[in-house]
Parts: structure tokens; C-alpha cells; sequence
């Protein structure tokens, strides 16, 4: 625990504890597995539906909860109450990520299910859980306020070009910013700032794709009398979903 250092800054959210694409794969592995037993005993329909849902929010009750994240001058504190173990003993844990464990970030937007854009920062680490997501959809305000010094912070651990004297200086100082923080053993820190998706070639790729397959499926169903069920169907889910994409990658992605 870092908690004698002065916090930098410190918000609450719902948060996934492990890896959140393990945590996903494990509820819906263990969902569908308990779904499989229940249709091979022969037990209802709606029992075995669930067994499914029983099982994915189980994992869930054990893998997401509250955590407190603080962000400390030599790292990040998750303060975490696991929502089911929390609620039969009042257990917490504490866990410590130090800066030399943190690879790179991803600081960017992304639409939720319920088709509300929300922001995030993801931190790729070099040990368990390898991914952690934290996001605005709880406490957008706290979060705010989190990813700034975050942001701030992580400018420490930039390259700067440095000339003349300063170059000298920044022989003498292991921790100066030309150099990049150290690490208790000397080691170089860097910390990389990942590039969104959207800004990507393949993002571009992708789109480009998207606005030709809609711009086929609309003449297809024009020339061939589409059902109506059908372009309620173009119309909700495929336009929506290239607009986004068209928006994302080329425009806003400009600003």
C-alpha cells in the first residue's frame, strides 16, 4: 500500500477487477455450461435461461465491484469491494500498480449498450490483470477530474529533446523528463500513449467497407422489393452503425 503519499487525485466507480475480456469469456462460459446441463436433464425452458444468466452474473458477482482508484505520485491504488464476497464479509482488497508496471494507455470514447458514448482510459500492464478499464459512466465529474491528472501525469513520462547545457544537466539527473522517470533499480519508465482505433488504417479499411455493403444492401433492396421487417432492420441496426463509423473515423477523428 502507497497510501502515506499525498493523493493526486481520486474517484469511486463500478469497475471489472480482472481482465475484462477473461471476465466476459468466464461468465460466458460458465453461463452456457450450467444452460447445457440444465437442457440435458430436461428441465424447462425457462430454467434453463436461468441457469445461463445465474451462472454470467455469478462470475460477474465475484469479478466486478467497487473500486476506489487513486492516483498517487509513483502509481495507481484500486481500493476494490468485489460486490458478492463484499456483501458476506465485508472483505476489501487493496491493490498497488506502480508506473514501471504500465506499458502504455488508451484514453478515448466508445458507445455502451444502451448506445450512450461514454470515455475511458485503458491501462495495458506488464503483469496480472494485464487490462484495466476505467470509465466515465458511473461518476463522469470524478472521472473528469482523474483522467486530468492522470493525462498531467503521464506527460512525465515523455521524451524531451533538450540542448546545450540542459543536455549536460540531463546526464547528472536520473530523473529528469529528457531521460524519463526511473524506477526504484534505475530502469528507464515509458509509458506510451496508444492511438484510438478509429484513427487507425484498419478503422479506415473497415468503414469504407461498411458504407459500400450498406450502399449495396440499399440497392439490392430496392431492386428486389425488400420486405419491409427488412429495411426496418437496414434502417435500425446497419445505418446507425456506419454513420457512427463514418463520423468516428472521418470527421471527428479531424478535430
Amino acid at each position: 500500500m502507497q497510501t502515506y503519499q499525498t493523493p493526486l487525485a481520486q474517484f469511486t466507480t463500478n469497475s471489472f477487477v480482472g481482465n475484462p475480456i477473461q471476465v466476459i469469456l468466464l461468465g460466458t462460459s460458465v453461463g452456457m455450461c450450467l444452460m447445457f446441463v440444465g437442457i440435458v436433464i430436461g428441465v424447462p425452458v425457462f430454467i434453463s435461461m436461468a441457469l445461463l444468466f445465474g451462472g454470467i452474473g455469478l462470475v460477474y458477482g465475484y469479478m466486478i465491484g467497487k473500486v476506489q482508484y487513486t492516483l498517487l505520485p509513483n502509481g495507481i491504488e484500486q481500493r476494490i469491494r468485489k460486490f458478492i464476497p463484499f456483501y458476506l464479509s465485508k472483505k476489501e482488497e487493496t491493490r498497488f500498480i506502480g508506473w514501471e508496471q504500465i506499458n502504455s494507455f488508451k484514453n478515448d470514447t466508445d458507445y455502451s449498450r444502451q448506445v450512450k458514448e461514454y470515455e475511458y482510459i485503458k491501462l495495458y500492464l506488464n503483469a496480472a490483470p494485464r487490462e484495466i478499464w476505467i470509465t466515465n459512466q458511473l461518476d463522469e465529474a470524478g472521472f473528469n477530474t482523474f483522467k486530468d491528472a492522470f493525462l498531467l501525469k503521464m506527460h512525465e513520462f515523455k521524451p524531451q529533446i533538450v540542448v546545450g547545457d540542459y543536455a549536460n544537466e540531463d546526464a547528472q539527473n536520473p530523473y529528469s523528463l529528457s531521460r524519463g522517470l526511473r524506477a526504484g533499480g534505475g530502469k528507464k519508465i515509458e509509458i506510451k500513449e496508444k492511438k484510438s482505433f478509429y484513427k487507425t488504417t484498419l478503422a479506415k479499411i473497415v468503414t469504407i467497407l461498411f458504407v459500400l455493403a450498406s450502399i449495396g444492401i440499399a440497392i439490392l433492396g430496392v431492386s428486389m422489393n425488400m420486405r419491409i421487417t427488412n429495411w426496418i432492420k437496414f434502417g435500425i441496426i446497419i445505418l446507425p452503425g456506419t454513420f457512427y463509423m463514418v463520423s468516428r473515423v472521418f470527421i471527428r477523428s479531424n478535430k
